[in-house]
């Protein structure tokens, strides 16, 4: 099978087509494992404005991959967690692929240039949070060698409070 995809750093004329990404595959993710009002909330204008903010103010690093149009994208950067070293520390705060391209090994590649991006700019350690419900993403996360670190937290998103995990991943 020949290559017919790419991936690079998002640029703003991207706003858009991540906005779409993000919205199409949180209701195609989370479909089933939290209220469906909350995944009604989720919407491409609001999403525009919140992806248009992340890419001004350059605090992260999103990539994109996309064959004739975006089709995912994972966002990165320094840690949010306070009981982690933000110099030692990365997190992964969103990859997300459209339906149409899950099981093809593109999230798994998405997410291996990620960790190269991560571990070039010198950090030795790597987390993510699950959604506790979602063994997909649970499992997905384990076979790139992340695991359960033993925190979690509590996510309030309109009526519904959900559990998530943090994954850890360390490079020596």
């Amino acid at each position: 099978m020949e290559k017919s995809w790419t991936i690079r750093e998002a640029e703003e004329i991207d706003i858009a087509a991540i906005a779409q990404v993000h919205v199409a595959s949180w209701k195609s993710t989370y479909h089933g494992l939290i209220p469906a009002s909350v995944i009604e909330s989720y919407t491409v204008e609001r999403r525009n404005t919140i992806w248009a903010k992340i890419l001004a103010q350059g605090k992260t690093k999103t990539l994109v991959i996309a064959d004739k149009s975006i089709f995912g994208f994972v966002n990165f950067g320094a840690t949010r967690d306070s009981d982690k070293d933000v110099h030692q520390t990365a997190e992964i705060n969103a990859i997300y692929l459209l339906e149409s391209y899950w099981r093809r090994k593109l999230g798994k590649v998405l997410l291996e240039q990620a960790i190269q991006d991560i571990l070039a700019q010198g950090f030795h350690e790597i987390t993510l949070w699950v959604l506790d419900s979602n063994t997909r993403a649970r499992s997905f996360y384990a076979a790139l060698r992340f695991y359960p670190d033993g925190a979690s937290k509590l996510d309030v998103r309109g009526d519904a409070t959900l559990t998530e995990l943090r994954y850890c991943r360390v490079f020596s």
